[in-house]
């Protein structure tokens, strides 16, 4: 195990959290087996979410997309040509991929098809940064969704646990933090004998990890 943490086993992940408020001062409550992922977005069928997002990151672009409830283009949070009005292009680089220090309000609709089954109580859906899939996806950047039948939230909330878990790898070398940690972690290790940062993180695919809240990852 030794050379398979050459490199520590501690990365510098993107997250998103949630606030209690527009300040932006105090963090909402986050339950520690949350680890990474994102605050749990809840709603029912029949609601209009929105969202105030802030980028805070420091150089990249970043957005919010549904996977699961319905919006328009401007609140997709995704970039890619607009060929359904053919000669009405629509540019929203705002909302498409928020800068560094932007802020931009997402509105999505939670419709019957992205709610539960008829008897069901609710419905899982994610949700994720869509500036460049893969590498927002591994530096961190994607939380879950529960969709709940029309006033069945609270009941559905007081009856039952809810755990909302991803199984998924974080690739490191294809999130976009990825030079930042491999200048960080060789700087630790400068004696590493010629073994690449790349081989390396492959390497540490082989062993569980256990994501801790925030940046840190226990082999």
């Amino acid at each position: 195990m030794a050379g398979a943490t050459a490199f520590g086993t501690t990365w510098l992940k993107a997250l998103y959290r949630g606030y209690t408020d527009a300040t932006l001062n105090t963090q909402s409550p986050q339950p520690p087996w949350q680890g990474t992922l994102g605050p749990i977005l809840r709603s029912e069928v029949g609601d209009l979410v929105e969202i105030m997002f802030v980028n805070r990151l420091s150089k990249n672009y970043a957005s919010m997309h549904s996977m699961g409830l319905s919006y328009t283009k401007y609140s997709e949070g995704s970039a890619y040509p607009n060929d359904t009005a053919p000669g009405q292009e629509v540019n929203l680089p705002e909302a498409e991929g928020v800068p560094p220090g932007g802020c931009v309000v997402y509105k999505w609709f939670v419709d019957d098809v992205s709610g539960p089954p008829a008897g069901q109580p609710a419905m899982a859906h994610s949700y994720h940064s869509y500036v460049a899939l893969q590498q927002d996806t591994n530096a961190g950047l994607i939380g879950p969704q529960i969709v709940y039948a029309p006033g069945q939230m609270a009941a559905t909330m007081a009856n039952y646990r809810e755990f909302r878990l991803l199984y998924m790898i974080y690739n490191e070398m294809d999130s976009f933090l990825s030079g930042q940690n491999a200048a960080a972690l060789k700087s630790k290790n400068p004696s590493s004998g010629g073994t690449s940062y790349r081989s390396e993180v492959i390497r540490l695919w082989r062993h569980r990890f256990h994501w801790e809240v925030g940046v840190k990852a226990v082999l």
